[in-house]
């Protein structure tokens, strides 16, 4: 699992990934000290052959949660690509996502089921990570539960950008333009002309 002394790390370029698979969250049972059984009903690791890394966090029941220690470099939306099983009926009851924590502003996702012997499918959502630096990301599920999370696909998708202050100048004899102090937001290009002599 990770751990706030080894973290998650965000991506932190629009356009970058980073793979979060489900067992590595932190999963806190709703009923401490008790191995999951389908009374208590707590949430779990499950071995799955089709999942990526042959396991899987089942029964997110409401009750439990998982928690994921994060490091972000930069504040923005990021996108969710949840791989998942959802044993509800389509337009049926269906399953939520519900997230909150800390830098976390809280939302949720209404997750299609797939019916009868659910194979994997992809479900995809924004959150928002409010402050650049440590955090912690967490999913509680509600009355409609969650359903069984194979892996997440963490996309940067609108972060922050720096503002920087550049300075152009020319030696004797020489030109540039334009000249003197500029800003330059981070990841842009700044043209500089520099006619020939």
């Amino acid at each position: 699992s990770y751990t706030e002394e080894d973290p998650f790390t965000f991506p932190s370029r629009n356009g970058d990934s980073a793979l979060l698979e489900a067992e590595f969250f932190t999963l806190i049972p709703r009923v401490p000290g008790e191995d999951p059984n389908s009374t208590n009903k707590n949430v779990r690791i499950s071995t799955d052959l089709d999942a990526s890394n042959g396991k899987k966090v089942s029964w997110m029941e409401p009750g439990n949660r998982i928690e994921l220690p994060f490091y972000a470099a930069k504040a923005g939306t990021y996108t969710l690509r949840m791989r998942y099983q959802s044993g509800r009926n389509p337009g049926v009851n269906e399953n939520r996502m519900v997230w909150s924590g800390t830098n976390v502003e809280a939302g949720m996702a209404t997750v299609p089921g797939q019916g009868t012997n659910p194979s994997l499918t992809t479900r995809e959502f924004d959150i928002v990570i409010t402050a650049p630096g440590a955090g912690l990301l967490v999913f509680t599920p509600d009355e409609q539960a969650s359903p069984n999370i194979h892996e997440l696909d963490v996309v940067a998708k609108e972060l922050a950008r720096e503002t920087f202050t550049i300075t152009a100048s020319a030696g004797a004899g020489g030109g540039i333009s334009p000249s003197g102090a500029g800003e330059v937001t981070g990841g842009e290009d700044q043209a500089l002309a520099i006619p020939r002599q």
